[in-house]
């Protein structure tokens, strides 16, 4: 996996953060993840990282789209964590303090260390992406 594409995930996992509400029962929870996978749609499609449900290819994602994304979830932080899939409040916690390096480090992405944020947790964001939000990746090459 690429340094790029793993922002790439990684972006779409903090926006994911703002939308899912504790869940106190299953009927809550599948309507949490809707709007939870709504949000995150709509942030990424809107900073041009997304289109129609598909993360776009690395060479097409721009240091703008990022911004927008970052500083949108970094402002509404404690938004994301609030309304979060009970199973991802950790892990988005920690990319919010991963999102906070990356901005400290002028957006460039290759700068910021992952700290708390691990690779695991990616792929937990990422499989809750596909799986619920039928959220599409672009392949690896």
């Amino acid at each position: 996996m690429t340094v790029i594409r793993l922002f790439s995930v990684i972006a779409a996992a903090l926006v994911a953060l703002a939308l899912a509400a504790p869940g106190l029962a299953s009927s809550s929870r599948t309507t949490d993840a809707k709007s939870w996978c709504a949000w995150m749609i709509h942030v990424n499609t809107k900073y041009g990282l997304m289109k129609n449900r598909h993360y776009l290819p690395e060479s097409e994602m721009s240091v703008a789209g990022w911004k927008g994304v970052i500083d949108t979830t970094l402002a509404q932080q404690k938004h994301y964590i609030a309304i979060a899939p009970p199973s991802l409040r950790k892990t988005l916690t920690h990319e919010i303090a991963y999102y906070a390096r990356v901005k400290q480090k002028g957006y460039i992405l290759t700068k910021a260390k992952l700290g708390t944020f691990t690779l695991a947790e990616l792929g937990q964001v990422v499989d809750f992406q596909r799986t619920q939000c039928r959220i599409r990746f672009p392949p690896e090459k």
